[in-house]
């Protein structure tokens, strides 16, 4: 029917225009598909049949038959699209019914649904970035050209939006890149990242995840993977820099660099021992945090002596030391300097005897007239006492090169002056022992501060007194004692020089380390005896007032000092001073015998001695020091200290001469973790043993190492 009516239409407007489209052919067969044609004109309406003839009046003639209906046209084919029909107006390719609308164009009908008149003529359908399609009369998006999409709901932009770049529709609208703690970047449509936030990365090498890792932890800290754990040492990571939160316990950061961790053993390190920066002196370990000077190194192997045995002075270094009872161990006066050193990797024992106690004086003589004096005792060597003189002989049988003691550090006594005597100056200074006497004053004690060497009175005709002239009475001073805290000479004082003073005491800073004054005595005059002679008493020897100010030993680890020689014609020698003795043990320290370092004792008198001339008693010897440092300190026997006693002076006429002063007191200093035993200790022990209770007279301690 539409054929029909198209057809007619199509007529018609032959008509109208003296113009029409090629006549209707036979129907061909469909074209390929194209654009649509203009629909073929319709066909003719078939004739109206010829209506029947009325009937004449009466009876009612029957009804005519109605004309068959005219056949329907067969449609025409879709002929091929010729030339549109002519227009001026749209009003024009109105009338036509195309089944779509149709403008004028250029002076044609045309249809305004293709790309080139799409709704209007002229109107192109060519969205942006991508191919239109205006089947639908109006502009749409068909597709869009690669990497641009339609995201909008305005189809004349077109594909507007560039999905390969943009990262808000990044491959696709709406498909934003933006990759975590990121810059994103979006490359052919893949979002990518273009770089990390400061302090992140892409650990993953998933850009979907973006920059997940932070470079601000231990496992990645500045960089993916780099952990931070340094040695000894518990990291932490901060601006992604490994820095050190805390050590491991007995470890430290001593040069501030994460790198190494905590690289300091502050349990073993001798630079930084217990702490950074707390270097141990010259040669000592660092055992257990604590700086331990005294560690040995085993070169001298394991110390067992089965009788008596004399050592070098100085260090020894031994795997252990054992002493059996009814064994003791000196030191060898040829090389005593009084200091004895004893150190082992592991345990010490002492059942025996460890004696460092000073020489004692000499006497005096027995029988007639010697003239000479003795000689002071040794410092640290008790088995070398001063020389007494060979009675009756004089020179011919006593040597003057033994009448002054030996000793190690520290210095000589002076000399008392007077005449030759035996090719020697009387009053020779007694070294570290003490003062040989004769008939002028007695020398000083030798060491850091000696005693002093006690005057004397010379009677009339002696003719060997320094001030002598016939008819008087000659008089001598004693000499100093040696170190920068001795102990003056006696003097001489009162009516006619008749108060003989005794030495002074070597100077400790005040009781107990002073040593005591000597005695001085009265001499009235007038002996039987025109040629008798008598002298004051030596003082006692002292460690010297610094050394009473270092109860810890830290830094005057050395011997005590002598006493004085008694004045006057054979006057008695000075006690040696105590020497320095230091036991330490990696392990243990066990005492069932004896550590001694007293003074030695003064020369004296020891009974009445008929036909003797009364020199002064000598000084007694300072105490030294013994020093233990181990683990564990065990005392079941004696450590003992003390100064000497001075000496005394007898007469068998009833005209004595001085008695000499004691030696003063010395120190015992313990570094141990812990102190046992019922044995004795002289200084004693602080009634507290952590240290706390430490004062002067008593032994010093504290915590091992220390």
């Amino acid at each position: 029917m539409n054929r029909i009516r198209f057809s007619f239409v199509a007529l018609a407007a032959c008509a109208a225009f003296a113009a029409c489209s090629g006549a209707t052919g036979p129907q061909g067969t469909p074209g390929a598909t194209g654009p649509s044609g203009i629909a073929g004109a319709p066909g003719a309406t078939g004739a109206t049949g010829t209506a029947g003839e009325r009937g004449t009046n009466g009876a009612t003639g029957a009804t005519g038959a109605v004309g068959a209906t005219g056949a329907v046209g067969a449609t025409g084919a879709v002929g091929a699209t010729g030339p549109a029909a002519y227009c001026t107006t749209d009003a024009d390719c109105a009338r036509l019914d195309a089944g779509t609308a149709l403008g004028c164009c250029l002076g044609q009908c045309a249809p305004l649904n293709t790309n080139d008149n799409c709704g209007a003529c002229g109107q192109a359908c060519a969205p942006a970035n991508a191919s239109g399609d205006c089947s639908t009369g109006s502009c749409q998006v068909a597709t869009c050209n690669p990497g641009f999409a339609h995201c909008d709901a305005d189809a004349g932009v077109g594909c507007e939006t560039r999905t390969d770049t943009d990262l808000a529709n990044c491959g696709a609208c709406g498909k934003s890149c933006a990759p975590v703690n990121a810059t994103g970047a979006c490359l052919d449509g893949v979002c990518q990242i273009a770089s990390c936030n400061a302090g992140f990365a892409s650990c993953e090498g998933d850009p979907s995840k973006g920059c997940a890792t932070s470079l601000s932890t231990t496992s990645d800290c500045g960089a993916c993977g780099s952990v931070c754990a340094p040695p000894n040492a518990t990291g932490s990571c901060a601006a992604g820099s490994c820095a050190i939160a805390s050590c491991a316990a007995g470890f430290g950061d001593c040069n501030a660099n994460p790198a190494d961790g905590c690289e300091a053993n502050l349990q073993t390190d001798a630079k930084n021992c217990g702490a950074c920066g707390n270097a141990c002196t010259a040669g000592a370990a660092c055992v257990a945090g604590g700086c331990v000077p005294f560690v040995s190194t085993g070169a001298e192997g394991d110390f067992f002596p089965l009788a008596n045995t004399t050592l070098t002075g100085g260090v020894h270094n031994f795997r252990s030391i054992f002493i059996p009872a009814g064994v003791t161990v000196t030191i060898d006066s040829n090389t005593n300097q009084g200091v004895l050193d004893l150190r082992a990797q592991g345990d010490v024992t002492v059942q025996g005897t460890i004696d460092m106690s000073g020489g004692p004086g000499g006497i005096g003589p027995a029988g007639d007239v010697s003239w000479i004096g003795a000689s002071g005792g040794d410092t640290a060597n008790p088995a070398s006492g001063g020389k007494t003189p060979t009675p009756g002989c004089g020179c011919g049988c006593n040597n003057p090169t033994e009448w002054g003691g030996k000793g190690g550090a520290g210095s000589p006594g002076s000399n008392a002056p007077g005449p030759q005597l035996c090719g020697v100056s009387l009053g020779l200074g007694g070294n570290m022992g003490g003062g040989q006497a004769g008939f002028p004053g007695g020398g000083g004690g030798g060491g850091f501060a000696g005693g002093g060497g006690g005057a004397c009175v010379c009677p009339a005709l002696s003719g060997n007194c320094p001030d002598y002239s016939p008819g008087q009475y000659g008089l001598s001073a004693g000499g100093a004692g040696g170190g920068a805290f001795s102990g003056a000479g006696g003097v001489l004082s009162g009516a006619n020089h008749w108060q003989v003073g005794g030495g002074a005491g070597g100077q400790g800073g005040g009781a107990p380390y002073d040593g005591s004054n000597g005695g001085g005595i009265q001499f009235n005059g007038g002996w039987a005896d025109a040629n008798d002679a008598m002298g004051a008493g030596g003082g006692g020897g002292s460690i010297g007032q610094d050394t009473a100010q270092d109860l810890a030993v830290a830094s005057t680890f050395r011997p005590g000092s002598a006493g004085g020689g008694g004045g006057g014609d054979e006057g008695r020698g000075g006690g040696g001073g105590g020497g320095a003795l230091r036991i330490a043990s990696a392990t243990r320290i066990a005492i069932y015998g004896k550590l001694l370092a007293n003074g030695g004792a003064g020369g004296g008198t020891p009974s009445p001695v008929p036909d003797c001339c009364q020199g002064g008693g000598g000084g007694g010897g300072s105490g030294g020091v013994i020093y233990l440092s181990a683990p564990s300190v065990v005392n079941f026997g004696m450590v003992s200290a003390v100064g000497g006693a001075g000496g005394s002076s007898v007469s068998a006429r009833g005209a004595p001469g001085g008695a000499g002063g004691n030696g003063g007191l010395g120190r015992i200093r313990i570094s141990a973790g812990g102190v046992t035993g019922q044995g004795s200790f002289n200084p004693a022990l602080p009634q507290k043993l952590d240290g706390s209770a430490n004062g002067s007279g008593l032994a010093y301690i504290e915590p091992w190492p220390k």
